[in-house]
């Protein structure tokens, strides 16, 4: 036996005339007429068609070695590609080998014979439905199980035994991550620098939300007219905060409850609600001089009756006006103020309408 010839079924060109004009193929000679046993063997991913001399024809699919025993005219066989499997890079071997044999030479084998190879086929590959689990365990760290990406980009998809993963998009040729999974640091990271993560549904946050350039994102942004919520001690949800189409900022609070400013160790600095504003700590500031405490009400009042203010410190200012009937005269006098009481005097009347002011 011997090989008379070999050629790469992918690299050929258009046949220019014949029967099979006008379709991707070739020749190939076995040098010898008449009784020809010979041997073709297809190491491609190209299923070829032949066309002998003789009139008849065969087709050696990809991967296949087939035996014929013929008589032939002439020695030029015709080929043409048939079907080409969809192999995901470079096939390991695209070769056809033609090899003639003796009358006496013996074949070894039974034909057809399929060839064996290890191929990355880019075709669906079934699991059967009682299949439940893809497993990939007990090795060392860092494996790569599943790797995936285009002809532009390779490992678009990366994920490891060890639970990391990368996930890349193919945006006009360059990829782009949308999130990766990290075995230090923060553990998963969605998008890369300058991204919008857009979040469709609804964002439910069991513990803190962080906001730095450090980490996920610099500022948090809502849409127009879109309330940010908190759910009550019953579960219900509570409007909280928001701009209107005015570019009005609008703080909700439920009717009847405080709203309490506090400093961060839970102390109330500032409290209000439909009941009015109190101010815990600090003072009121304004544009010349500040207001911490004022208390006032409309007392009985005879000569030096006591009158319990309620500031809790010894104010800076007492005023009073006497409560009587118009028109009327009368004089008002206020002193000995302390930490809880003033006394005051009103010369005509019955009453004193007074106020009580810490600075």
């Amino acid at each position: 036996m011997r090989v008379v010839t070999s050629f790469d079924p992918s690299s050929t060109s258009t046949i220019p005339s014949g029967p099979q004009a006008g379709q991707m193929g070739g020749t190939f000679d076995l040098k010898q007429t008449g009784n020809v046993k010979f041997k073709v063997k297809n190491d491609s991913n190209i299923s070829i068609h032949l066309f002998f001399p003789n009139g008849t024809d065969s087709i050696v699919v990809a991967g296949e070695e087939m035996l014929f025993c013929s008589g032939f005219p002439t020695s030029i066989i015709s080929w043409i590609q048939d079907v080409t499997l969809n192999v995901n890079g470079s096939p390991l071997v695209s070769k056809v080998y033609v090899t003639i044999y003796d009358q006496t030479d013996r074949e070894q084998g039974t034909y057809p014979f399929h060839i064996t190879r290890l191929a990355n086929l880019g075709n669906n590959v079934p699991i059967d439905t009682t299949v439940t689990t893809l497993s990939n365990e007990g090795n060392a760290a860092n494996l790569l199980v599943i790797d995936m990406g285009d002809t532009g980009n390779a490992q678009l998809v990366r994920l490891y035994n060890d639970g990391h993963a990368l996930w890349y998009v193919d945006q006009s040729g360059t990829p782009h991550l949308a999130f990766g999974i990290y075995t230090s640091g923060n553990p998963l990271r969605l998008g890369q620098a300058g991204d919008n993560t857009e979040i469709v549904g609804n964002l439910v946050v069991d513990q803190t939300t962080f906001l730095s350039t450090t980490d996920i994102f610099s500022s948090l942004i809502m849409e127009n007219n879109q309330r940010i919520q908190w759910k009550d001690s019953g579960g219900t949800a509570r409007n909280i905060l928001s701009v209107n189409s005015s570019n009005d900022t609008i703080f909700q609070y439920p009717s009847g409850q405080n709203v309490r400013v506090q400093d961060q160790s839970n102390n109330d600095v500032l409290t209000f609600s439909n009941a009015g504003l109190t101010l815990k700590f600090g003072a009121i500031q304004f544009l010349v001089g500040s207001m911490t405490r004022i208390s006032g009400n409309v007392s009985s009042c005879g000569s030096g009756t006591t009158i319990s203010h309620g500031l809790g410190v010894t104010p800076d200012l007492i005023s009073g006006t006497p409560v009587g009937a118009q028109p009327f005269s009368a004089t008002v006098g206020i002193g000995n103020a302390g930490s809880s009481t003033f006394q005051a005097t009103v010369g005509a009347g019955s009453q004193i309408d007074w106020t009580a002011i810490k600075g």
